[in-house]
């Protein structure tokens, strides 16, 4: 099977870009990029990078990620399909849009994050990829 179940809600599914054959260069050519976005030392996450994709219903449920000790978890997530209605980041309490092809860096040892449900037939699907960054 393609992507393995998230079981912490129905319809969430993933896998570990490592995890994937035949992956576009496109993935590390984009993780080129976000690495120069980091603007301390970092490490990969203990999480690393992944696909997520959430179909209709299908919800994060609120949380925060575990930091080494002196770093902050930090995700950068890029949006392949967001849906239609629904499936909106839940960030330190705020709500908010996204949009295919966007790109949202989340602090997620720093701050509780989560998701709406999706609420479309259109699925939320999304590169995430995890680093430990040095806090300042």
């Amino acid at each position: 099977r393609f992507l393995k179940r998230n079981n912490t809600s129905p319809g969430r599914f993933y896998r570990e870009i490592e995890e994937l054959q035949d992956i576009p260069k496109e993935i590390y050519s984009i993780e080129e990029r976000v690495k120069g976005l980091i603007d301390r030392p970092f490490v990969l996450s203990e999480q690393n990078h992944f696909l997520n994709y959430n179909v209709f219903g299908a919800a994060i449920h609120p949380h925060t990620d575990s930091n080494l000790p002196c770093y902050t978890h930090t995700r950068f997530n890029i949006f392949i399909s967001a849906p239609d209605s629904g499936g909106c980041p839940i960030y330190n309490g705020v709500e908010f849009k996204v949009y295919d092809k966007m790109l949202w860096q989340c602090e997620a040892g720093k701050y509780t994050h989560a998701s709406t449900p999706v609420n479309s037939q259109k699925p939320r699907i999304c590169i995430s990829y995890g680093y430990q960054v040095k806090n300042p």
